[in-house]
């Protein structure tokens, strides 16, 4: 099926016209004013996101824009240099320092990020890793060559695989069918979708550096919740929150970052970290980066999107940037797991008080960082963080179509469907014209957003089985696998052989990454399969009979239920 842009514009720009007026010509801009009604707001919202990400296929364009924007990053951190203007800049960078000492001294003692301790935490992630035959984990670990940076990464993991007799087994099989460890200058850059003007750059790691990286992650993670209160599994919701009260009465402001994980400066690093985090820290990242036309760069961002510890570092950094200025100024920090704290920082997502703001903003620019001012909020009814956008308290996050790929616009049509009952604007031109590029499939309310059309009952009678069930049937992803048979690998159709490497695939068992005889593959595009399900319910879910996660966004069904009338 086919789908143009230019088509599904129109289409939008006719339904969001009698909700805009005047304010119409500015679809598509990015733009948002000050000052606007609620309804306003949300048409705006959606009018500028609901194509952003349609990107088929990445462009040449797209990917040298993020080439261009990861150089000039890169370039940057070289750059960096330690220097405050006044004695206030001297002061804020003395208690960041200060505040990160103490996160790496838990009771006094040194923050163990050694090989030994970050071996038993490691793990490989179901991505690309530089020399590797596949993405599966049996594949990267056991059944190809295993690539590192530096020789030592690999004489520390095999002198530790001593401990266990079949992981020793099975590197010596995959030793003498691959050779020793593919030691490698560094990781290489590659490009995935993002929107339509830039793509998102990705380094892909080699696989014993991951390996430590990864254990980093754990350790890292777990003292970020021990010291700051903030665990990683669940700070996205507590954001959204803050983000929310901040858009009602201004207590709190929400700050971006340009390209944060790329601006993280190794020289800045090496005077904020203790010295011997620094050290160990930098044994597992990669120092220098292949592009795309194999040029080799140094790599002066310490760690880039893709390296394992990426996130939760610049998590630490962030938060002591904040818990920093707080101390400076007087303000007793909350921490988000004692309820919603007054603070919370994700990745780049921060939020703060909003007298701390602006303070917080020059200590980043002082180490480095570049406040997106375009999605930083600290005054107005408006903030953003954590995937949802808050106007005067309510949630006006837009729309996105990825492709033209049937579950893509299956789930557009289900979000169109939930954003028209949370703002009460409706699309039903671009609805209808989503509709009539799909099979007709209805589905119960809380399925999957690619599963089908969620369709109430007042519109759509399913069939019911012998125990009065709910028939229906759904798309579903089909699952790749390696099949393991008595003597051998079983790889798809249009996939790579597998080496067999029964020790192997005893440490796979073992990792539970092998189960009822068979190894899950990551693809990039999932096929799917119209699948018949069955279902007690309908209209709820039995794990929550009052709400699901998707009623409480839709304001309740009877609200998705008129959303749909409206749109459909």
């Amino acid at each position: 099926m086919v789908l143009h842009p230019d088509a599904l514009f129109q289409c939008l720009r006719s339904d969001l016209t009698p909700y805009l007026g005047d304010l119409s010509s500015l679809l598509g801009t990015g733009v948002v004013p000050v000052g606007i009604s609620f309804q306003e707001a949300a048409a705006l919202s959606l009018g500028n996101s609901f194509l952003k990400k349609f990107c088929e296929e990445r462009t040449a364009d797209a990917d040298a824009e993020a080439l261009r924007k990861f150089l000039e990053s890169n370039d940057r951190c070289s750059s960096w240099e330690l220097h405050g203007n006044n004695s206030m800049d001297e002061i804020l960078l003395g208690t960041v320092k200060s505040v990160a000492w103490e996160f790496f001294n838990p009771g006094g003692y040194p923050l163990e990020l050694g090989p030994n301790r970050v071996f038993y935490k490691g793990i490989v992630g179901p991505g690309a890793s530089v020399g590797a035959l596949a993405n599966d984990f049996y594949t990267k670990m056991y059944a190809g060559p295993i690539s590192c940076t530096d020789q030592s990464l690999y004489t520390w993991y095999n002198a530790m695989i001593k401990s266990f007799p079949t992981w020793t087994a099975a590197e010596k099989l995959r030793m003498s069918a691959f050779g020793g460890p593919l030691i490698v200058q560094g990781n290489r850059l590659s490009f995935v979708p993002k929107t339509t003007k830039v793509s998102r750059s990705i380094c892909v790691e080699p696989t014993l550096n991951m390996w430590y990286q990864l254990g980093c992650y754990e350790i890292l993670s777990r003292r970020l919740l021990s010291r700051f209160g903030i665990d990683l599994s669940d700070q996205q919701e507590k954001n959204r929150t803050l983000a929310c009260r901040g858009s009602i009465d201004g207590s709190f402001g929400t700050i971006d970052l340009e390209s944060a994980s790329d601006s993280v400066a190794t020289k800045m690093l090496e005077w904020l970290l203790p010295s011997w985090v620094f050290r160990d820290l930098s044994k597992y990242r990669s120092p220098s980066v292949r592009l795309p036309d194999s040029d080799v760069r140094t790599l002066h961002m310490f760690s880039s999107m893709g390296n394992g510890f990426t996130f939760p570092l610049q998590t630490i950094v962030f938060t002591c940037v904040v818990l920093a200025v707080y101390r400076v100024l007087g303000i007793t920090p909350l921490r988000p797991d004692t309820g919603f704290g007054n603070y919370g920082v994700f990745g780049d997502d921060i939020i703060c008080v909003a007298n701390s703001y602006d303070y917080i903003v020059r200590c980043l620019g002082l180490l480095g960082f570049r406040v997106n001012s375009s999605k930083s909020y600290n005054l107005g009814p408006f903030r953003e963080s954590c995937g949802a956008d808050y106007y005067r308290g309510r949630n006006i996050r837009g729309v996105y179509l990825k492709s033209s790929q049937l579950p893509s616009i299956f789930a557009a049509i289900n979000q169109l469907v939930l954003f028209t009952s949370r703002t009460g604007v409706c699309v039903p031109s671009l609805s209808q014209l989503l509709r009539r590029k799909v099979p007709w499939n209805p589905i119960p309310l809380w399925e999957n957003d690619d599963a089908g059309i969620r369709t109430p009952l007042s519109f759509f009678t399913p069939r019911t089985d012998l125990n009065g069930s709910y028939a229906y049937y759904a798309y579903k992803p089909i699952p790749s696998v390696l099949r393991v048979k008595d003597d051998r690998v079983v790889a798809p159709k249009r996939s790579k052989k597998r080496f067999f490497n029964e020790w192997g695939l005893h440490c796979a068992f073992l990792a539970g990454r092998l189960t009822s005889m068979t190894i899950p593959i990551r693809h990039d595009r999932a096929r799917y399969r119209k699948k018949l399900s069955v279902a007690p319910n309908w209209e709820y879910s039995w794990r929550d009979v009052t709400e699901t996660s998707a009623s409480r966004d839709a304001g309740g069904w009877k609200r998705c239920e008129s959303a749909f009338y409206m749109n459909l």
